[in-house]
């Protein structure tokens, strides 16, 4: 496991580092469940898992074709398709592909456990224009659909300071050839995976005591990747999203160090951003017995 937080160092930076494109999607033990999950969410939030504007219909096209290619390449034992028909044999599922001729990204996104998000300039800067995502982390489709990133990330304590520039230089330079990737990480008060915007936070929740922090908080990991779509030239930005019980830390007692660390060094706009704030005491006695 690779935790972000074990050097103890506390830093607002992209971090990002090349991605190789046979890891694009990561399969793992939850599989199964999670797009179980994802079709139950389809059902019963349609509104809330996916949303996309009429620009962005090629790159969703674009993008659901490389994803049937690398599937078909590199997980052959599990997708199969034949004529209009992609199945996932693991799971037992079967989708007609021309179903989605309108919203191309929805069935990428219920293929396999990452979400996706289209990301395309307009005006000159890179705007929402198409998600399927049945994972959020406390947001919500509608309120970020044909918004600039910088709107968009506007509850990011300091990132207009200092994340913006660095995140529009990195989607000018990205190409085709080149992706890349970073990991993002989050406490949370639950092992929920369906965290929409309202959603109670753990000031809301009995105390967290550092007694009881290890079955109460989760750490929340994402997996984000960013590649260029070699067609239409936009982006495609993958979220695979991974939840531990913050007590995994007992196996690990250099990272529960280093968030301890990270945690005293974080400002406390950013403390609170994270949820940290309410548990913060708990939570740095708790780490600091493993």
């Amino acid at each position: 496991m690779h935790f972000p937080f074990t050097s103890g160092k506390w830093q607002l930076k992209l971090g990002v580092q090349p991605l190789d494109l046979k890891d694009w999607i990561q399969i793992d033990s939850h599989f199964q469940s999670e797009l179980d999950l994802k079709e139950q969410l389809t059902r019963s939030h349609p509104s809330e898992v996916f949303g996309s504007l009429p620009q962005s219909l090629e790159s969703q096209r674009e993008t659901l074709s490389l994803l049937i290619e690398h599937l078909l390449t590199h997980f052959p034992q599990i997708y199969h398709v034949q004529g209009n028909l992609i199945q996932n044999r693991l799971i037992n599922k079967t989708w007609q592909i021309d179903d989605f001729d309108t919203n191309p990204l929805a069935l990428a996104g219920r293929l396999v456990q990452e979400d996706f998000l289209i990301l395309q300039p307009l005006d000159s800067q890179y705007c929402l224009t198409a998600a399927s995502v049945c994972f959020p982390l406390r947001w919500k489709i509608a309120e970020k659909l044909g918004h600039p990133l910088a709107m968009i990330h506007q509850p990011v304590p300091q990132y207009q300071q200092k994340l913006a520039n660095p995140v529009d230089n990195l989607f000018t330079r990205l190409s085709a050839e080149n992706p890349v990737w970073r990991l993002n990480w989050s406490l949370v008060d639950t092992p929920e995976l369906f965290l929409a915007k309202g959603i109670k936070k753990a000031e809301s929740l009995p105390a967290i005591t550092s007694e009881n922090a290890g079955d109460r908080l989760w750490l929340r990991f994402e997996h984000q990747s960013m590649r260029r779509l070699p067609k239409t030239s936009n982006i495609v930005f993958g979220i695979h999203t991974y939840i531990e019980p913050l007590k995994i830390l007992a196996n690990f007692p250099e990272a529960a160090q280093g968030l301890a660390s990270t945690v005293q060094q974080m400002p406390a706009e950013m403390q609170a951003y994270k949820s940290i704030s309410p548990v913060r005491d708990a939570l740095i006695n708790y780490l600091n017995t493993l």
